[in-house]
């Protein structure tokens, strides 16, 4: 167990996601879940800068432009408001510490691609395939999983027939190439009318979204 734990383990940098059995592993699937705006993309943005200190990552963006989520990401980096950095009201301190976490934000194994123009699940895997052959990528973000299409594959009776068709090829992503995918997703309405904790995701993710995901992974929501 510890041999495999090894070779295939994900280092997040959060200790409650880098213990057993909660660690990341390549192969699999992992679902994020979250109600709109309740944290999901600023975990992914933290999980992203941990990982690619050690492992080429892919950052798929279908909602925010690669220079905003850059910014994003520099800020979390420098911990300089990015209300400040956008005013440009740093001051002397904070333009320093900006500057030191752009040079650190540049070494990072890090790649970004903004989509929002063309969120089709057939692009998206031709262009993972890429990726992992050119830059040997190991773990993949997506941010987020509902604003993804799988139209190109023929007519899905309905939206959740597609999300499920869309996880399967992400599965089938990991488990082939031997890489983690690791994508937020909304919850679906009845976990909202069911109510519960509404605070903002905590760093240990709840795997296993939508009814259709729900139905193609097994249970915990990993994939492999």
């Amino acid at each position: 167990m510890h041999g495999l734990k090894s070779k295939n383990y994900i280092e997040t940098g959060f200790k409650s996601l880098d213990t057993e059995p909660h660690h990341f592993s390549l192969g699999e699937l992992i679902i994020i879940e979250g109600r709109p705006a309740m944290g999901k993309t600023q975990l992914l943005v933290n999980l992203a800068l941990n990982i690619s200190l050690k492992k080429p990552v892919l950052f798929y963006s279908f909602e925010m432009l690669e220079s905003v989520l850059s910014e994003r990401m520099q800020a979390v980096l420098s911990s300089v408001s990015m209300d400040k950095m956008r005013q440009n009201e740093l001051n002397g301190e904070e333009t320093a510490q900006l500057m030191l976490a752009q040079a650190d934000f540049d070494k990072l194994q890090l790649h970004i691609n903004d989509s929002s123009s063309n969120c089709s699940i057939s692009a998206f895997e031709e262009h993972c395939k890429q990726m992992i052959e050119e830059k040997g990528i190991k773990v993949i973000f997506i941010d987020y999983i509902q604003l993804m299409n799988a139209k190109r594959l023929g007519h899905h009776k309905n939206r959740e027939a597609e999300m499920s068709c869309i996880s399967q090829i992400l599965k089938a992503i990991a488990r082939e190439h031997d890489v983690c995918v690791i994508a937020s997703s909304q919850f679906s309405r009845p976990v909202e009318i069911r109510g519960g904790d509404k605070r903002p995701i905590s760093p240990t993710p709840t795997r296993g979204v939508t009814p259709a995901i729900e139905q193609s992974e097994p249970a915990g929501g990993r994939s492999g």
